[in-house]
């Protein structure tokens, strides 16, 4: 799960406060020309900093609700049960795939 935020190329410096406040690892991407973009990714940086930030901080109107369905989507993937073991790999199970699909677009 990743959270992406992009901003106008002259708001680099906002997005770098943005990364080292999320104690983000990943680098300031260009998503175009004009715009840059971090992404904050990663089951820990989700459980200990993402989760807890917007409990205590939380968003209102549509963002809230996007990220209330990521925070549902999370605790189906925390138990692995959205993997089935085939073989020697594990792949998405169909069923849990379907009903994040239907969570999302909801």
């Amino acid at each position: 799960m990743s959270l992406q935020i992009s901003q106008h190329k002259n708001n680099r410096f906002l997005l770098l406060s943005l990364a080292n406040y999320f104690k983000s690892p990943n680098k300031i991407y260009y998503h175009n020309i004009n715009s840059i973009q971090v992404i904050l990714s990663g089951i820990k940086l989700w459980e200990t900093v993402i989760f807890n930030h917007f409990s205590q901080y939380p968003l209102y109107g549509s963002k809230r609700i996007k990220l209330n369905k990521l925070f549902i989507i999370r605790e189906l993937m925390l138990n692995k049960k959205h993997l089935i073991k085939t073989d020697k790999t594990r792949v998405w199970d169909p069923k849990v795939k379907a009903q994040i699909l239907n969570i999302w677009t909801n």
